[in-house]
């Protein structure tokens, strides 16, 4: 098997701090609480953690606004507290990654302070700093939360730009004393031995310096009018290339790519580090070598649905675009997105749609990243109390929706709710203890833990149970750390003419060895059409006998079965020339004229040396699942339904292992230099339906499908429809 950087096969696992464990009782996450789990998360299989803003913050965006980034803020803990959960971390073979805000600051940074006290401080050119025009700001540019994006300091009777928060001031790259403190902070949490960094809002660090006005058609009110009420693609594509020229001299400027290039060559001065973004722009590979090791597949979580289709078109999108050397990165969750569950599930099959989505980020090619709480079944919890809100984005859209659409407030908050990201930040479910386990019985958490908890959402029932959403993920986890295949292999799409199932080939060139991953999305039985002249035996399923072998001719799969097979090593030549081969037909459909006659007979089963099994023990038997009709689109909600196939988006938004392989010791670097007010994720109706509910995400939904207008590096996610704005975070 090729060589593999330790991230290339490394599982990642998203915490924020804030909602994963608390040690200290009171109320909020803390790096004690999550070192105390690092047990856990081993078992787990993961290899890799990101911490999400650890650092001193007034929390006016909830840690992405950084008040001091050599520091731990102090409800977390303390820098030493960071050393030993780093520690012991390392002692289990687990990397650590922080998040890292490069954009901008907090206000209450000293280095603003700083900047702010007069026009002649020293660090007065550290922030962007302008003189009015014409009795208003130097110009009309927004902030993408609305409002100009410039705030007035009557001190010294400028203003300072913003792209975010007006208590997020932007940092002024283009000063080099800027550029060398921020490459301190990188070093320093280097030298201490972090493994990377996961850089926040990398495509708004630039913005044009001769600050042109903007020459959008509409204002920004204006535009989110129409967006909320477009009802169709061509319009939506009208009203996105409106939202690039509104934001086009604040945006994905050029200059940042020759600051990626230069936090490369920092960081690769460390040795093994790894910087990934949060843009799903492929540009920021550089040439594969020079900039960001990983890109987010933010397309593939912001589906509305998941499709065979879906994942193939991505598949073949992504793949296509890598410069030589660039290495895919897939994620269906994180931190500014709805759960998987109250994006996707239907109330009916979401045991089985939990599945399919681990299955993908699992199975795929590259580095799985995936969000706390994903593996236990979490979902978004609704609040219904404008006054439990804690992300000023959900309060800030509820007076969007108050002033600007006139909605009533009952609707508003829960709009506002869904907005915000309140809803997938909750604590993480550890048990059915009060608070489920994640601080003491008295304590008020700082978010709502959602009620679920005590319905077997929770971490200590599912270890008692092996058919459990949690012992699946450890399954296919462990599967696929031992499996060359899985984690270095070439994705070769088959069958791609199904509808309702995907299958694919995990390959590797070297030796012709292979993975066949099959899994029917859909809710009826799928006869797939192979046509590979081998045989393939069980290595992981969740309806057939694993260890059974059976000739990869066809396969007939029953509802949303999962399956990986291994393929016959007998014929390693005849995978190396597989590919878009084989067909899908609907289960009990007639084959195609002479498909299966004029096909050559399997080969005879070959003579298979006695190695012992690497299948997987108590394989899961999950039930039939029962129908539903779905979108047949693949971008936007608004069409006519399909025939079954599809996992639709629901009206919620968005201990060892072989070390050969895994498990690699972290090597030391050498630097060179309650539950009030709250209501579950609405089902369909629950709402009035004559406006698109907006999204959330760290990407925007980007350009309507088919569109040739290029996406921003950060279009505001998660979102089947909606504001495609960008977070910070």
């Amino acid at each position: 098997m090729t060589s593999l950087r330790w991230w290339q096969k490394a599982v990642f696992y998203q915490i924020y701090p804030r909602s994963f464990a608390d040690a200290n009782g009171d109320g909020i996450g803390d790096l004690e609480g999550i070192r105390r789990h690092l047990d856990y998360l081993q078992d787990l299989g993961v290899e890799a953690i990101w911490l999400c803003p650890h650092y001193p913050s007034p929390l006016v965006d909830w840690g992405y606004d950084v008040a001091d980034y050599m520091n731990v803020a102090p409800e977390y803990g303390t820098l030493e507290d960071f050393r030993r959960l780093l520690e012991d971390a390392h002692r289990r073979n687990i990397r650590v990654i922080l998040d890292l805000v490069l954009n901008h600051t907090s206000d209450q940074h000293p280095w603003f302070q700083e900047s702010r006290s007069r026009r002649d401080h020293p660090k007065r050119d550290w922030y962007i700093w302008r003189d009015g025009k014409d009795g208003g700001p130097p110009n009309n540019w927004y902030s993408i939360f609305g409002g100009s994006a410039w705030e007035y300091d009557p001190r010294t009777g400028q203003y300072y730009y913003h792209f975010f928060f007006k208590e997020q001031p932007d940092l002024n790259w283009r000063n080099p004393a800027v550029k060398q403190a921020m490459f301190d902070v990188v070093r320093f949490w280097l030298d201490m031995g972090v493994d990377g960094f996961r850089l926040d809002a990398v495509g708004t660090i630039f913005e044009d310096p001769a600050l042109p006005d903007q020459t959008a058609p509409m204002s920004y009110p204006e535009w989110l009018k129409a967006w909320n009420a477009a009802t169709d693609e061509a319009e939506r594509e009208r009203l996105w290339r409106i939202r690039q020229e509104m934001f086009r001299y604040q945006e994905d400027l050029p200059e940042v790519h020759d600051l990626m290039r230069e936090l490369r060559a920092l960081v690769n001065a460390y040795g093994d580090v790894v910087l990934v973004g949060e843009t799903e722009d492929l540009a920021y590979y550089g040439n594969g070598e020079d900039e960001l090791h990983l890109v987010f597949n933010f397309p593939l979580m912001k589906a509305p649905r998941l499709t065979p289709a879906v994942v193939r078109a991505n598949q073949r999108e992504r793949l296509a675009g890598l410069p030589p050397g660039a290495w895919p990165c897939n994620t269906m969750g994180n931190h500014d997105v709805s759960r998987v569950l109250s994006r996707y599930g239907d109330g009916r099959h979401d045991r089985e749609i939990a599945r399919i989505a681990a299955a993908l980020m699992l199975t795929l090619w590259g580095t799985p990243f995936l969000y706390y709480g994903e593996e236990i079944g979490m979902r978004d919890l609704i609040l219904t109390d404008l006054s439990l809100f804690k992300d000023p984005l959900g309060r800030w859209w509820y007076t969007v929706e108050r002033e600007l659409f006139g909605t009533p407030h009952e609707e508003a908050v829960i709009r506002g709710a869904r907005f915000g990201r309140d809803k997938c930040r909750t604590p993480m479910q550890w048990s059915r203890a009060s608070n489920a386990g994640f601080c003491p019985p008295g304590v008020a958490p700082w978010l709502p833990v959602h009620p679920n908890y005590q319905e077997g959402v929770n971490v200590a029932d599912q270890l008692e149970e092996p058919d459990s959403l949690l012992a699946f993920y450890r399954r296919l986890i462990r599967l696929r750390q031992r499996t060359p295949a899985l984690l270095a292999g070439e994705y070769v799409p088959l069958a791609e003419d199904s509808e309702e199932a995907l299958v694919f080939l995990r390959r590797l060139r070297e030796d012709g060895s292979a993975c066949l991953v099959a899994m029917n999305m859909s809710e009826g039985p799928a006869h797939v059409r192979l046509d590979l002249p081998t045989w393939g035996r069980c290595l992981f399923s969740t309806h057939r006998k694993e260890g059974a072998e059976e000739a990869l001719r066809e396969l007939r799969l029953a509802p949303f079965e999962i399956t990986l097979m291994e393929p016959s090593p007998n014929d390693p030549g005849s995978l190396l020339s597989a590919g878009s081969r084989g067909s899908g037909d609907r289960a009990g459909s007639p084959p195609r004229r002479g498909s299966r006659r004029t096909s050559p007979p399997p080969p005879a089963r070959p003579a298979r040396p006695s190695r012992g099994s690497q299948g997987l023990t108590e394989p899961l038997r999950d039930p039939p699942g029962r129908g539903w009709t779905t979108c047949r689109c693949s971008r936007w909600r608004r069409c006519d339904p399909g025939p079954p196939g599809s996992l639709p988006a629901s009206d919620g938004w968005p201990a060892g292992w072989p070390p050969t392989i895994h498990g690699d010791p972290v090597p030391p670097r050498r630097p060179a230099g309650g539950t009030a007010g709250w209501a579950p994720s609405p089902r369909p109706g629950a709402l009035p339906a004559s406006r698109p509910d907006p999204p959330w995400g760290p990407s925007s939904p980007g350009p309507p499908s088919g569109s040739s207008a290029r996406p921003a590096s950060r279009p505001p996610p998660g979102a089947e429809e909606g504001l495609p704005l960008r977070t910070s975070g």
